[in-house]
């Protein structure tokens, strides 16, 4: 007499199809976890919040905390890739924007070709090209005409034509307003 007896899957192993997708859930959430906290400026606690009311999901603020901390080395490895390419080049842009760091406005330069390194500093000083550039230095630097972004260049320094159109715009309206009689 045969006896055959077909196994059914286990209900405490979860499937491949399962697995892969509570991987991919994690990643997701870690994901967003740090886009709401470094793009949108979430505080931890708010961020502890939203994730409740979103998802149901409890997550204190030192967990959030370990999610960030741990993301720092992947995101300083594709930093130096990306530092890499853009050094890589013969010309560089770079421009400043104001941010708002610990209640601080500081600036963050971003030198530029078809990639963008952010640099959060509280200056906008040499020092803080310098830190990027170090003794590598572009033929051409493109940048508006801040004193702290001239003599980069080994060749020739560009100023951005947007600074230019719009600094032209500026003096042009202050002049229409100065010789308008009173």
């Amino acid at each position: 007499m045969a006896v055959s007896a077909r196994v059914a899957p286990s209900a405490s192993r979860p499937s491949r199809r399962r697995a892969w997708s509570r991987d991919r859930v994690r990643a997701n959430l870690r994901a967003f976890v740090i886009y709401l906290r470094s793009v949108q400026g979430i505080p931890l606690a708010r961020l502890s919040h939203v994730l409740r009311d979103l998802f149901g999901l409890d997550i204190s603020e030192g967990a959030l905390v370990n999610i960030l901390d741990a993301s720092r080395e992947p995101f300083a490895m594709q930093t130096s890739l990306i530092k890499a390419r853009l050094l890589a080049g013969t010309a560089l842009a770079s421009d400043e924007t104001g941010m708002r760091v610990a209640r601080a406005i500081g600036g963050s330069g971003v030198p530029s070709r078809d990639s963008a390194v952010f640099i959060a500093a509280k200056h906008r000083s040499k020092a803080v090209v310098h830190a990027f550039l170090g003794d590598w230095r572009p033929d051409y630097w493109i940048s508006d005409r801040y004193g702290g972004q001239m003599g980069w260049a080994t060749r020739e320094h560009q100023v951005c034509l947007a600074h230019l159109i719009r600094d032209v715009n500026t003096r042009s309206t202050l002049a229409t307003r100065c010789s308008r009689p009173a």
